[in-house]
């Protein structure tokens, strides 16, 4: 039995390290390539800033060609809903670093209460490999921060309204939806839309004109759901703040596999 528990352990850390090796060298491919195409970091560090730089000065953040009718999408459009200049707006002064900085702490507290089983970390290395995970950290893309809502959301239930800056993930705003918190969240967000007045309708007038259909950001899904991953395979009990229940028992299909070793049950020498 421990031989066989053994074996799984060691093909599951195998696995999972020559995924994430495999990643890496991805990764530094990718961001040498846009070092030297000058567009390292280039969404947080160009892009985001220009978008509310633009709102600031003129009162919208987007371009009269986006309003005026059909047309090419490039960087300097503004797609995301009014309610996104609120997070970027920060960053025309705030250190870029912290960008980058945010998601990955959001995780490291998901993964530290959770404590996913051995048997995600090879789905969750798949996850860096994914080449549009690696591109959303190259770019320094707001689905690191979508993802950073999911990780503080299953921990406090009321980060997942902040979803609604992407509304192409909207329905995972929802998982929070049976906590008071989440609630009082909606809120305070939707008081926050008020001021944007008008900006909501050229919001949708031009995400209407762009031609892009509203599942254009599900290949980024895979960094998004890694928070998921790891609290489907949470070996922690605990109370999760999406349900107020402790210690919730899953399905059979989720719980950890029978014949690999389970960190929440203690191998003795005399078992």
């Amino acid at each position: 039995m421990h031989g066989t528990i053994d074996r799984g352990r060691g093909i599951l850390l195998t696995i999972s390290g020559v995924i994430l090796v495999g990643a890496l060298i991805e990764f530094i491919q990718v961001a040498l390539a846009a070092a030297g195409a000058d567009r390292l970091g280039i969404d947080i560090g160009y892009w985001y800033p220009l978008y509310a730089q633009r709102w600031l000065e003129t009162g919208t953040p987007y371009l009269p060609h986006q309003l005026a009718g059909p047309y090419h999408v490039s960087g300097q459009d503004f797609l995301f809903p009014p309610l996104a200049l609120y997070v970027f707006a920060p960053f025309l002064v705030l250190p870029k670093v912290i960008w980058w900085i945010v998601p990955i702490v959001a995780l490291a507290l998901c993964w530290r209460r959770f404590r996913p089983a051995l048997w995600t970390f090879p789905i969750l290395a798949l996850v860096l490999l994914w080449p549009r995970t690696i591109g959303q950290i190259v770019v320094g893309g707001s689905d690191l921060w979508v993802s950073a809502a999911v990780a503080l959301g299953l921990l406090y239930a009321w980060p997942f309204v902040l979803i609604v800056i992407k509304p192409s993930f909207l329905p995972l705003a929802l998982l929070g939806v049976r906590s008071r918190r989440w609630w009082i969240a909606a809120g305070v967000v939707l008081l926050a839309a008020i001021p944007f007045g008008t900006l909501w309708f050229d919001y949708v007038t031009a995400i209407r004109n762009s031609g892009l259909p509203l599942s254009y950001s599900l290949l980024q899904l895979p960094i998004v759901l890694a928070p998921l991953v790891i609290w489907i395979g949470r070996t922690r009990p605990t109370a999760l703040a999406i349900d107020g229940r402790a210690g919730v028992r899953r399905p059979g299909w989720l719980r950890w596999p029978g014949w690999l070793p389970d960190p929440r049950k203690r191998v003795t020498a005399s078992s």
